[in-house]
């Protein structure tokens, strides 16, 4: 899936455009874009998107502060969306506090109907 992916994403960074250099590896890491029904507790895994180190610090910043990199998260946070670092840190926090109300529910996952058409697999993700 991962490989997938990476080639529909023409081996860049889907956020920022960053394209790695292939005598360096392969940097980018495969990140699981989920959808959230709060009302009815289902958490939908939507889709798979390439993701370079600094916009995926970007998007996990409670890991990123975890490992002493919030500052870069943020930066690059209001790199890709165009904003000051106070409005950043303002959606930090906004999205922290939803994060641990999220934490605390039981959440039934499903798997979008592109995603189980493409990789059958993924039917053992779902809980009912």
């Amino acid at each position: 899936m991962r490989n997938d992916a990476l080639e529909a994403a023409q081996h860049t960074c889907e956020v920022c455009s960053y394209a790695p250099s292939p005598i360096h590896g392969d940097p980018l890491t495969c990140h699981e874009v989920w959808h959230y029904d709060d009302k009815r507790g289902i958490a939908t895994l939507a889709g798979l998107k390439m993701h370079c180190t600094k916009c995926d610090s970007a998007v996990h910043m409670g890991m990123a502060a975890a490992y002493g990199r919030l500052d870069l998260a943020i930066t690059q946070l209001c790199k890709v969306n165009g904003i000051g670092p106070e409005e950043a840190e303002q959606l930090f926090a906004t999205e922290k506090t939803l994060w641990r109300k999220r934490s605390k529910e039981k959440w039934r996952i499903a798997v979008a109907k592109p995603l189980l058409k493409r990789y059958p697999q993924l039917a053992a993700l779902e809980m009912r």
